[in-house]
């Protein structure tokens, strides 16, 4: 742990630090979203990211040995996500995973803490962007990108901004901005998460922590599937083949039925993947969980009881900033927000 900022967390160990900037991960993985959904927070996916990004770099600040804690805290966070959100898709686990394996390997490389916090946030967070293409193509095939440059051509001639639009590909131009929207805000959160341990030691000197919290409930009763889910699950399923066969065993009758096959298809690969891959893939995790689970039973039971506390400091620091506007806010809501839970005592 960087030893000017450590001499200014009076009785806060190291351990404690990044149990509890563990803690502050899994609630981000695991159930910020759905108090960022009830504060109506902006570009969540992008925060989510961005919020786990600057957690994991702030672990490799405090601690001596960051490939090895940041890996430590990565199995901690996938066991409390599995325990907290036991349904979410196998993506989730795959990329955090990326992105603790992807700061371990730059932190441990890379000695200076800002430099390596750029590259860090930058790269890590375009990576998450590819995903979501890549996923999103491997769903709905090419073909969702030849409709996107037919639209896009349509609305050209329509408005006749080109005389000639055959050869324009609108999907790049999405592609290109959906990206370029990632790179500037990964180049920003660098930024910020490299000059924020500076920040946090600021943010000490003028906040009080709240003494009280109060209970935030975003999880909702999950609900039984009934006959009638699984009959309609059954027949989807069949539609899905029936079309399939025709598709490929029928003559001539592919431009017939090419979107009808292109529906269920997306509806075939999605089934695959909720029900064959993603159940296998959560097993093997699991397992793998289970064993790790025993070994840090102390630390996982440590960061469940924090959750419910950081849950509503954090919810506390949102409202404390309410009064700030656009970009200023978020940071501000970010500083308090680790501030906060990094010197919460019980009192």
């Amino acid at each position: 742990m960087n030893s000017a900022i450590q001499s200014h967390f009076i009785g806060i160990s190291k351990h404690s630090v990044i149990i509890r900037l563990t803690a502050l991960w899994a609630l981000n993985e695991s159930a910020l979203g759905g108090i960022l959904h009830l504060v109506k927070m902006p570009f969540m996916g992008i925060f989510l990211g961005g919020f786990a990004i600057i957690l994991i770099s702030l672990i490799a600040y405090f601690s001596d040995k960051p490939f090895k804690d940041i890996l430590k805290s990565l199995v901690l966070v996938l066991i409390v996500k599995l325990l907290i959100s036991p349904h979410s898709p196998p993506t989730a686990y795959l990329a955090v995973s990326f992105q603790a394996l992807y700061g371990a390997l730059v932190y441990s490389c890379i000695k200076n803490f800002k430099l390596a916090t750029f590259l860090f946030a930058s790269i890590g967070l375009v990576e998450s962007a590819v995903q979501k293409l890549i996923t999103l193509t491997l769903i709905f095939g090419m073909s969702i990108w030849d409709s996107i440059d037919v639209f896009v051509r349509h609305v050209l001639k329509i408005f006749r901004i080109l005389d000639e639009p055959q050869n324009v590909e609108g999907s790049y131009w999405i592609v290109g901005f959906y990206l370029g929207v990632y790179v500037i805000v990964g180049i920003m959160i660098g930024i910020f998460a490299g000059n924020l341990p500076a920040q946090i030691l600021e943010a000490q000197k003028r906040l009080v922590v709240p003494r009280e919290t109060e209970s935030i409930t975003t999880a909702k009763p999950k609900k039984k599937r009934s006959i009638f889910q699984n009959k309609i699950l059954k027949s989807i399923l069949l539609f899905s083949v029936i079309i399939g066969a025709a598709y490929y065993l029928i003559p001539n009758s592919s431009a017939l039925i090419n979107p009808l096959w292109v529906l269920a298809r997306v509806v075939l690969l999605l089934l695959i993947w909720f029900f064959v891959v993603g159940p296998f893939f959560v097993k093997l995790l699991r397992k793998f969980l289970k064993k790790k689970e025993g070994e840090y039973k102390r630390e996982v039971e440590e960061a469940l009881g924090l959750l419910p506390i950081f849950k509503s400091l954090v919810m506390t620091a949102w409202k404390e900033t309410s009064g700030i506007k656009g970009l200023g806010r978020i940071k501000e809501f970010i500083v308090r927000s680790i501030c906060y839970t990094l010197l919460y005592t019980q009192f």
